[in-house]
């Protein structure tokens, strides 16, 4: 075999392993999950065996850094220091896969990116199935995959089930007004089925995670625009998602277990919201008040009733100033650099735009989540931080 036919080999089986890690990244109803076990070798092994860091991600770099040992040093004086073992172990593998993904996407995100999303959309297709039949009890022992009636599927919680869906959403309404007529179908039976599983799993959280996720993605594409043509493109995928939805939503709700589900969700604020979270929330305000080091890793639950509800509470109170800080930093860093990367014409500014808006939307909803354990989450700071630096890319690399 030739040298060439060789590396194209080598090439085709890493598109082929990223794809895949991609792929089982909904699956984590159990730890470690499929993704952790897969993503551990794979990651890793990368890296092992040479895989090559861009420079440009030394700043974030040095922001994890940091964040990863505040976690190690508010572990110290934890109640339970076993108990800390867990999550700083999950937060630094989730580390290690953001930088992973940057490095993969860096290489050629033109080429890259479609192959991450072909894996995103494959198994959100099935997750959504899998949800859809356990809510419908066509599927032995459905229960596992439903919480007080309402679809988690292979999740371990309705809110973060739904926020996984929506880049799906997004990158096939963006495909839908920029794609060829050919595809048409196949973009309509993928928002039809990602709706579908945004509206079974009755997260107040998710449409939230939705609507911001739209509200930016259009307001910059309007910004954005050159042509009137594809203004006029905007506009009628716009009206034309929106006559879709609501036949969508009231074909749904005119059941009358999926109507009486709906209207007791689509309340803004639910009773268990004062009583625990917020109750919660100025619970862990005064904690990182008293403990500027934080209270270790995993310790909340020992301290609190339950979760704070708000990822930058949690961080700051469970692993100090310096991780809250760090983590803050990281997220305003590629919040600001993924939008000035977004408002460039570009040959891949459509899904830069979808990615940017689906981490700015989950960065706010994290103010009423706790969203630094997502799996998803990560793998969309890989695939912005490697569009960003990919694009324009000059061959320097930090020496290994």
């Amino acid at each position: 075999m030739s040298l060439e036919n060789e590396i194209y080999k080598q090439r085709t089986i890493s598109l082929g392993m990223v794809w895949l890690l991609v792929a089982i990244s909904g699956f984590v109803m159990f730890e470690p999950s499929p993704f952790e076990l897969f993503g551990a070798v794979l990651v890793f092994g990368s890296f092992a065996f040479g895989m090559r860091i861009p420079k440009g991600v030394g700043l974030p770099i040095i922001f994890w850094a940091i964040f990863l040992i505040c976690n190690i040093i508010s572990s110290i004086q934890s109640l339970d220091p076993s108990m800390s073992v867990k999550p700083i172990g999950i937060r630094f593998f989730l580390i290690a896969t953001w930088l992973f993904i940057t490095c993969f996407v860096y290489e050629n995100p033109k080429r890259f990116l479609p192959v991450i999303w072909s894996g995103y959309a494959f198994g959100a297709f099935f997750v959504v199935l899998i949800g859809a039949l356990a809510y419908t009890g066509n599927i032995p022992n459905a229960d596992q995959y439903l919480l007080f009636g309402r679809v988690k599927s292979t999740f371990k919680d309705p809110n973060v089930y739904g926020p996984f869906l929506t880049p799906v959403f997004l990158i096939y309404l963006s495909r839908l007004e920029s794609g060829k007529d050919s595809h048409f179908v196949i973009n309509i039976t993928m928002l039809a089925t990602v709706s579908i599983g945004l509206l079974l799993g009755f997260s107040r959280g998710s449409w939230l995670n939705l609507g911001m996720a739209l509200m930016i993605y259009l307001i910059i594409r309007l910004l954005t625009l050159n042509e009137t043509k594809e203004l006029s493109r905007l506009l009628g995928m716009g009206i034309l998602s929106l006559i879709f939805g609501s036949f969508l939503i009231g074909w749904l709700i005119s059941t009358s277990a999926v109507s009486e589900l709906f209207q007791v969700r689509a309340q803004v604020v639910q009773g268990y919201d004062v009583t625990e979270r917020f109750a919660t929330q100025l619970k862990a305000i005064n904690t990182i008040l008293d403990y500027p080091l934080g209270i270790g890793p995993g310790q909340t639950i020992l301290h609190y009733a339950s979760m704070p509800h708000n990822v930058y509470l949690h961080l700051f109170s469970e692993s100090g100033w310096g991780s809250g800080l760090a983590y803050v930093s990281f997220v305003i860093l590629t919040l600001w650099k993924g939008l000035i990367f977004c408002l460039r014409k570009t040959e891949i500014q459509l899904t830069s735009l979808v990615i940017f808006a689906s981490l700015l939307s989950t960065q706010l909803q994290s103010f009423f989540i706790d969203s630094h354990h997502w799996r998803h989450l990560f793998i969309l700071y890989g695939m912005m931080w490697g569009a960003m630096l990919g694009y324009d890319k000059s061959k320097t690399y930090f020496s290994k």
